[in-house]
């Protein structure tokens, strides 16, 4: 897979357009396989104006392991809202593991806020297992809320690289859409700092 954008205009906004496309890549579940490459569909040779300059950047990609969103807010809200935008794209919230608290009593570094959901879709759970009773083994989905440096980053295990590592070939369609389902609720939960959870609707 590929991911490609044209820009048209001078040469000295292209870092800015490279970091448009790997925002996008972050924003959309993907990580860079190579370098990306720039190919110039028209250059200075063929124009005078940079404005009509049209550059194409392609990034090779693959799925990443885990779907990502960094918040901006402290790990208690971040956690909340979390929940909640879930609840509203119908995965109920079956487990939750305060990973600080477990491992407070032991030797060792300390461990940041760091919390791990068990979310279960019941829809696509039952989808899933009517295809195969192997489905048990990519079920729950697994959140992980932690605090880091600036606000809290939350991280889900992506369904569809879960899916396509194992033989079970009739599951990538609800893996997929379970996928979908899980972004759409992480960039619902970047903008609960805008508009209240009720107000959040899946798309």
């Amino acid at each position: 897979m590929v991911a490609r954008i044209c820009y048209r205009g001078g040469y000295r906004e292209l870092e800015a357009v490279h970091r448009s496309l790997r925002a996008w890549l972050r924003d959309n579940g993907y990580r860079a396989a190579g370098p990306a490459r720039e190919a110039y569909l028209v250059g200075p040779d063929e124009v005078s104006d940079p404005r009509e300059l049209l550059t194409e950047i392609t990034i090779p990609v693959v799925p990443a392991p885990s779907i990502a969103l960094l918040l901006d807010e402290p790990f208690a809200t971040a956690l909340d809202w979390t929940r909640k935008v879930l609840r509203v794209y119908d995965f109920e919230v079956v487990g939750e593991l305060d990973v600080r608290a477990m491992l407070h009593a032991r030797p060792g570094e300390p461990v940041e806020d760091y919390t791990i959901l068990s979310a279960c879709h019941p829809g696509l759970a039952q989808r899933a297992l009517a295809a195969d009773r192997e489905a048990g083994l990519l079920l729950p989905c697994t959140v992980v809320v932690r605090a880091v440096e600036g606000g809290t980053r939350v991280e889900v295990a992506d369904p569809e690289v879960l899916a396509a590592a194992l033989p079970l070939a009739d599951l990538l369609p609800v893996a997929a859409e379970t996928r979908r389902l899980l972004i759409a609720a992480l960039r619902a939960a970047r903008e609960t700092d805008q508009v209240t959870t009720s107000e959040v609707t899946p798309r």
